[in-house]
C-alpha cells in the first residue's frame, strides 16, 4: 500500500511540477534578486500531499554553538567525609555504597571505648560514593568511615579547541547532552576555563557545572557533548537551517514568489547554527523560503535540469 501510494506520489509531483524561465527573467530584470535561475510550478494539491512547509527570512540575533566533548567528572566538588567524634568498633552499616541519603540519615553504628553507642547520621544530602571500614573495624575520628558527594550539581570537564577560545566566557550557558538519553538536554554553566594549552591536542580544559536534580541521571564518569552558546553581538538575516541546499557548491534556497512557484535561488551564507543559517545576500526581510519539501524541490530540479545527472549535495 505504501509502495503504491510513493508511486501515486510522484507522478502527481512529476505532473504538477513545471519550470519557467521567463519568470525568473522577471525578477531579474526587476533587480529585486539578482541571483535567481530557475522557477518550478508545484500545485497546491501536491504541495499538500508531500507536506510543503515555509517561513520568512527574518533579522533577529543568531546564536552561535560551539560543540565540545568531555566527561563528567569522577565526583562533584561538593563532597563530605564522616568520621566518628571518638575511637571505638564499628558495630553496623545502615547505608550501602552508591545509596541515596538525605540529611540526619542514620548511616553506621560506632560502639565508643566506654561503651556507648553512637549513630552517625549524614550532613547533608548526597550518594554514597565511598565506604572504607566494615563492621567489626576499629574506628577513629582521624579516619574517615564514608564519603557523600551531592549529584544535583555535577562538573563536566570539556576539551575546548584553541580556536573557539576566544568566544568562550565564564557564565556561558551550555547544553549538555549524553547517547543515554538522546531525548534530554541538561542545564549547563562554564565557570572555569584552565589556563593551560595541551601541547599535543591544542585544547582547553573548560569545567562546566551541570545541573542533575531530576533523578540524578547524569553519573560520574559519564562520556558528554557540550554545546556552548554564543550570542552574536549584532542582528542578521536568518532562515532555517533545512531550507538551504547546496548544488555544484553554491548555496541556494527556494523561494515563493506565489502560491504555486519557486524560484531557485542562489544565496551567500555566513555563520550558521544547529537550527538558522545567517543569509549575507541573495534574500531580503520577509522573503518567504520553503523548508519542509525544500529537498524535494532540488531533487525535481536536478532530475529536469541536468537529466538525473545532478552534482548536489
Amino acid at each position: 500500500m505504501k509502495k503504491i501510494l510513493f508511486l501515486f506520489l510522484m507522478v502527481f509531483f512529476i505532473n504538477g511540477c513545471g519550470k519557467s524561465d521567463n519568470s525568473a527573467h522577471h525578477h531579474a530584470e526587476e533587480g529585486e534578486h539578482e541571483e535567481h535561475t530557475e522557477a518550478i510550478h508545484v500545485s497546491k494539491e501536491v504541495q499538500q500531499s508531500l507536506g510543503f512547509e515555509t517561513a520568512l527570512a527574518s533579522v533577529k540575533k543568531l546564536v552561535d554553538i560551539i560543540e565540545v566533548y568531555g566527561e563528567i567528572a569522577q565526583e562533584t566538588e561538593q563532597v563530605v567525609h564522616v568520621s566518628t567524634p571518638r575511637p571505638g568498633q564499628l558495630e553496623s552499616v545502615d547505608v550501602e555504597l552508591g545509596g541515596v541519603v538525605d540529611p540526619d540519615a542514620a548511616l553506621a553504628q560506632v560502639r565508643t571505648e566506654e561503651g556507648e553507642l553512637l549513630t552517625l547520621r549524614s550532613p547533608s544530602h548526597g550518594i554514597v560514593i565511598g565506604q572504607y571500614f566494615k563492621t567489626g573495624d576499629r574506628v577513629d575520628p582521624l579516619s574517615s568511615l564514608f564519603t557523600i558527594a551531592d549529584p544535583d550539581v555535577v562538573r563536566g570537564s570539556f576539551d575546548l579547541y584553541e580556536k573557539d577560545l576566544a568566544a568562550v566566557k565564564v557564565g556561558q550557558k551550555v547544553k549538555v547532552e549524553t547517547l543515554s538519553y538522546p531525548e534530554r538536554a541538561f542545564a549547563g554553566e562554564v565557570v572555569y576555563i584552565s589556563p593551560r594549552i595541551d601541547q599535543e591536542t591544542r585544547t582547553i580544559k573548560v569545567r562546566v557545572d551541570i545541573k542533575n536534580t531530576e533523578e540524578h541521571d547524569l553519573k560520574f564518569g559519564m562520556f558528554v557533548t557540550g554545546k556552548i552558546e554564543r550570542l552574536l553581538d549584532s542582528e542578521a538575516l536568518l532562515v532555517p537551517m533545512e531550507s538551504v541546499h547546496s548544488i555544484d557548491g553554491e548555496s541556494i534556497v527556494f523561494l515563493q514568489t506565489s502560491e504555486d512557484e519557486f524560484l531557485l535561488t542562489q544565496v551567500k551564507v555566513g555563520v550558521r547554527n544547529s537550527h538558522y543559517v545567517e543569509i549575507l545576500s541573495g534574500l531580503n526581510v520577509g522573503d518567504r523560503v520553503v523548508t519542509r519539501g525544500s529537498f524535494n524541490l532540488k531533487s525535481e530540479f536536478l532530475k529536469e535540469s541536468l537529466g538525473g545527472d545532478g552534482h548536489g549535495h
